[in-house]
């Protein structure tokens, strides 16, 4: 029989799944269908600014993610919402403040009128996405999860139609693709707004308790944000190189397989935001043994995402033929998705329940320095595209085996990552060596001999999984 907190974790699953499985849509439709209708160029400036957007959420100063960490498994209803509200407020002032500043800074630098245009698309949309992070953290942070859902479907329907629309009246451009998305935002805001009501509208209290509190989320957040901001410069760094460079077409196409080799994170971060709050209220005696089921049970799915590169290479061939440079290249970064999946869904839940920040920022910190080197290495001194792609997949396997081993002596229990390196590094050599049908066979026979060797471990996790949940 279904208890309370399974029915809750299978509906917040289900409204998780249906919000990004048309975030996922989206992405199928910016990922695929833009390159078909613009410019090589016009890609490579739209996926700049969306690049770029990634980061707007750091500067809310980790408030934000003070809240998720200090709150996490609260009631909505229990929250004290003027001291919630007076947060949001003076939080808004302080971030419009750096914004305005960031904006100032970041224009002068810009070499084209183009960019100038993705920078100044970038502050309008700072101002909208920042108060909604606030109001998005707190409906995570309390389990709202069809709430957070719907805000992201009316985001991503808004930007999927309006693109139609640009394409139906054959004015798609990167400026009509970066409005779109900005509407979208907006649009998604006023709903925040609306949900969030008794939080944004109402008393505050005084200013001095207010800045206690933002103090307190500050210093608790600051750390989880450092860790974020890490990790995604792993990639950023090496993106940035790129386009520094290489031309804006270069980018494009860069652009497009990573775009394509993080399509399957958008469900996997689903499941993160539902699992987090769910650790939050497990007794901590069980979390080991915990990890170590949920890894076994995980990497068997993880790893078989990967037989989706060649479905996907015929299809891009076919339907982009001017972007089969990508496919090549994105071979050498397509295990990403394996790493960064553990990464995301596991690793980073597990450390924030545990209140690992400042160890998740000290191993993002150190892949980064590792990115940055790799990133003057192959793109300043040796101008080395291969090189450039091989950096992405060193990094983020770093990265995993560091996490991964300092998790599991924390909570001392083994860490056994070989044969999940062994499949990932292997898929790469026999997808860049061999033509995509001999590579797929190889792959997949590996892949049925792991699950094979691998299948009474699993269906032992399996079961200790829904036992635990349905408990």
């Amino acid at each position: 029989m279904v208890n309370g907190r399974s029915k809750k974790l299978i509906l917040n699953l289900l409204y998780a799944f249906g919000a990004n499985g048309i975030t996922m849509l989206v992405s199928l439709l910016t990922t695929l269908v833009l390159p078909r209708f613009v410019s090589i160029e016009e890609y490579g400036y739209s996926q700049l600014y969306i690049f770029y957007t990634n980061y707007i959420g750091f500067l809310h100063f980790g408030i934000p993610d003070g809240i998720y960490l200090r709150y996490g498994g609260y009631s909505y209803q229990k929250l004290d919402k003027p001291l919630f509200r007076s947060q949001f407020w003076i939080s808004w002032v302080m971030e419009s403040v750096v914004v305005l500043i960031s904006w100032n800074i970041f224009r002068l630098g810009a070499s084209t009128i183009e960019k100038q245009y993705v920078f100044f698309m970038l502050l309008c949309a700072a101002l909208v996405v920042l108060p909604r992070t606030f109001c998005q953290m707190v409906l995570q942070t309390t389990d709202r999860i069809n709430n957070y859902g719907i805000m992201l479907i009316i985001e991503k329907t808004v930007f999927a139609g309006l693109i139609l629309c640009w394409i139906f009246v054959r004015n798609l451009s990167f400026k009509t693709i970066i409005l779109s998305d900005i509407i979208g935002k907006m649009l998604s805001f006023i709903y925040v707004c609306f949900i969030c009501r008794d939080i944004i509208w109402g008393n505050i209290i005084n200013i001095k308790s207010c800045l206690q509190e933002l103090k307190l989320n500050i210093q608790a957040g600051s750390k989880l944000m450092l860790a974020n901001i890490a990790s995604l410069l792993l990639i950023g760094i090496i993106r940035i190189g790129i386009e520094y460079q290489w031309n804006i077409e270069t980018y494009g196409k860069v652009s497009l397989a990573i775009n394509i080799s993080n399509f399957i994170l958008v469900f996997i971060n689903a499941i993160g935001i539902v699992i987090f709050p769910m650790l939050k209220k497990m007794p901590s005696s069980i979390l080991p043994d915990l990890y170590q089921k949920l890894k076994m049970v995980l990497s068997v799915l993880f790893l078989g995402f990967l037989i989706l590169y060649y479905p996907m290479q015929f299809i891009i061939k076919l339907w982009i033929p001017q972007y089969s440079i990508s496919l090549k290249y994105m071979v050498l970064i397509f295990p990403m998705c394996v790493y960064e999946s553990f990464i995301s869904l596991l690793i980073n839940t597990y450390m924030k329940s545990l209140r690992k920040e400042n160890a998740l920022a000290i191993i993002n910190i150190i892949s980064l320095v590792i990115s940055i080197a790799l990133t003057i290495i192959s793109t300043v001194m040796l101008k080395n595209l291969l090189l450039a792609f091989i950096a992405i997949h060193i990094v983020y396997m770093l990265r995993f085996i560091i996490a991964d081993k300092y998790l599991t002596q924390n909570m001392h229990i083994k860490s056994n990552n070989g044969q999940i390196l062994f499949l990932c590094i292997l898929f790469s050599i026999l997808s860049w060596c061999l033509s995509i049908g001999q590579s797929c066979i190889l792959y997949m026979i590996l892949y049925i001999v792991y699950f094979v060797k691998n299948r009474k471990e699993l269906i032992k996790a399996y079961n200790s999984l829904v036992n635990t949940i349905m408990k």
